[in-house]
């Protein structure tokens, strides 16, 4: 006759295997989902609108060089 641990002893040793491994099929499933959903988005093409032309006139380009301090 063997005897059935009971709550109080399988608490103290920590999780059961049948708690591991639905923990870690939920972990799996859910960076499946994660990475999937991110190749999906990556793929999609990015909608910025269109290029606009500025009404303002651009700056003159740099005029004194940039000043690169001692080493």
């Amino acid at each position: 006759m063997s005897e059935q641990p009971d709550e109080r002893s399988r608490s103290a040793r920590g999780m059961a295997r049948r708690q591991v491994l639905g923990i870690g099929g939920a972990l799996g499933l859910m960076a499946a989902t994660g990475l999937s959903t991110a190749a999906a988005l990556s793929r999609r093409p990015s909608a910025t609108g269109a290029e606009l032309r500025s009404a303002v006139p651009l700056p003159p380009p740099f005029q004194v060089p940039l000043p690169l301090p001692p080493y």
